[in-house]
C-alpha cells in the first residue's frame, strides 16, 4: 500500500473508532496497526481536532466553511468547525497512544466489543478506475477495460498498443489517406483520426504518435490523428485533460476545447471544458501557451505564464487569474479531489462524474463552501462520510442514485 493511501486508510480507521463505527474485523485491524505504532499521528489529530497530515498534502483533510442566507448569530456566522472528542474518548485515545509504545498484544488477544456497529452501506459505490473506449476511423469501438496488453489494432502503418492503463501509437512515416468511410472532424483529409473516450467512472492515459502524453479525466474524450503530418499537430477534447506536449517548434500543437483553442510548442497544462461546468479553464503548469476564444464567443486571446489560469465564460472576454493553485487544478490526475471555496453543486459534479452517480437535492440547501482534499481511491460512502462532518446529509439509493439533503 502506498504511503499516502496508507495514511488515508488509517485516518479513516481512527475516525470510525471515534464515531463508534468499527466492525469486529476493523477492530482487529485497528489494534494491529496500533501495536505496530502506525496510528499515533492520527490519534493525536483526533484528540486535538486537527488534520493528521501536513497541509501540503492531506488526502483526507476536508475543512468546510459554512455561510447561510439568514443570520444565525455572530458566533455562528462564519467559522471553521473544530471537532473535539468527548472527555472519555480523549482519555481513551491518550491511553491507546501510551499502549502503542508499550505494545498491545493483550488487546489483540481480547478484542474490544464495539459500542455501536454499523454495516457497510449496501448501496455503496466503488471509486472509478482506469478504462476507456477507443473508436477507430471506420467507427469500430474497442473497450480497453478488458483488452489484453499488447497490440489492440492497426490504422494503416500505425500500430496501437495497450500497456495497462495507457494507449500508445507507433510506426508510420507520414500522413495516410483515410478509408472511404472514415469520418474526420478536421478538414485535413490526409489524416486518419481516432477518438479515445472515458465514460463516467473511468480515466485513462494516452501517448500520441509524437510522444505527447495525455491524461483523460472521467466523462471526457480526445479526437486525434493516428500520425501527425503537415505544419501543425491538432487535437480536439471534451471534458478534462492534462497534457505534457512534446516540443517541436516546426509543428505547433493546438488543442480545441469547446469555444477556444490552446496553442503550444512544448509545455504542461490542464484543460477543464466540461459542458456542465459554468466556466472553462486552462491552467498552465510550465512552458507557455496562448488561449484564443472562437469568434462567436468574443473572448479574444491571452498568453499564459506558469501558474496562470485562463477562464472563459460564454460571450465574455477571457479572464486570466494569477498565482492559482496548480496542484488543485491537476489533483484529479494525482488521485485526489481538491476544493477551494467550492460550493456544494461543484463538489457534487465531480463526485457524480467519478462515481457515475445521479445526484438530486432534497429541498433547497443553504450555501456552503468547501476547502480541502479527499482521496479518489475511497468509496462513495467513505467520501460522503467525510462530507457529513460539515452537516451535509445523504442517502445512496439503488441504481447509483445519490440524494443530498440539509
Amino acid at each position: 500500500m502506498a504511503v499516502m493511501e496508507e495514511n488515508e486508510f488509517y485516518t479513516l480507521l481512527v475516525q470510525r473508532y471515534v464515531d463508534n463505527l468499527l466492525t469486529a474485523e476493523e477492530y482487529e485491524v485497528f489494534f494491529e496497526a496500533l501495536r505496530a505504532g502506525r496510528l499515533s499521528a492520527q490519534l493525536l489529530a483526533a484528540m486535538t481536532g486537527f488534520a493528521a497530515f501536513p497541509a501540503a498534502d492531506p488526502l483526507t483533510e476536508t475543512l468546510a466553511r459554512e455561510t447561510t442566507e439568514t443570520p444565525i448569530g455572530p458566533a455562528e456566522a462564519k467559522r471553521t468547525p473544530v471537532r473535539r472528542l468527548p472527555i472519555w474518548k480523549w482519555t481513551a485515545a491518550a491511553a491507546l497512544i501510551l499502549l502503542a509504545g508499550a505494545g498491545t498484544l493483550l488487546l489483540l488477544r481480547h478484542p474490544v466489543t464495539p459500542i455501536a456497529q454499523t454495516t457497510q452501506n449496501k448501496n455503496d459505490v466503488p471509486p472509478g478506475h482506469s478504462g476507456a473506449i477507443l473508436t477507430l476511423s471506420g467507427g469500430k469501438q474497442l473497450v480497453l477495460d478488458s483488452a489484453a496488453n499488447g497490440k489492440v489494432a492497426a490504422q494503416g502503418a500505425v500500430s496501437i498498443l495497450k500497456n495497462n492503463d495507457q494507449l500508445s501509437y507507433t510506426g508510420g512515416s507520414g500522413g495516410e489517406a483515410p478509408p472511404k468511410n472514415a469520418r474526420t472532424p478536421q478538414a485535413d483529409a490526409h489524416l486518419i483520426y481516432n477518438t479515445l473516450s472515458t465514460p463516467r467512472g473511468r480515466q485513462y492515459q494516452l501517448m500520441l504518435s509524437d510522444g505527447t502524453r495525455v491524461w483523460l479525466n472521467a466523462a471526457s474524450s480526445i479526437t486525434y490523428p493516428t500520425l501527425f503530418s503537415g505544419s501543425e499537430r491538432s487535437v480536439t477534447i471534451t471534458g478534462e485533460a492534462y497534457f505534457e506536449v512534446e516540443k517541436n517548434a516546426a509543428q505547433p500543437f493546438t488543442v480545441r476545447a469547446g469555444q477556444y483553442e490552446i496553442e503550444v510548442l512544448g509545455t504542461s497544462f490542464n484543460v477543464n471544458a466540461y459542458a456542465d461546468e459554468p466556466v472553462s479553464t486552462t491552467t498552465l503548469i510550465d512552458g507557455s501557451v496562448k488561449v484564443a476564444a472562437s469568434s462567436s464567443s468574443r473572448g479574444g486571446s491571452e498568453k499564459l505564464s506558469p501558474g496562470q489560469q485562463a477562464q472563459l465564460v460564454d460571450r465574455k472576454p477571457i479572464k486570466v487569474v494569477n498565482d492559482v493553485d496548480v496542484d488543485e487544478a491537476i489533483a484529479w490526475k494525482n488521485g485526489r479531489f481538491a476544493f477551494h471555496d467550492a460550493d456544494l453543486p461543484t463538489v457534487m459534479r465531480q463526485i457524480a462524474r467519478w462515481y457515475d452517480v445521479t445526484v438530486t437535492y432534497e429541498r433547497e440547501l443553504p450555501k456552503r463552501e468547501f476547502n480541502g482534499k479527499i482521496g479518489r481511491s475511497l468509496t462513495l460512502d467513505q467520501v460522503l462520510r467525510i462530507l457529513t462532518k460539515t452537516r451535509v446529509h445523504y442517502t445512496i439509493e439503488k441504481d447509483r442514485h445519490l440524494i443530498i439533503r440539509p
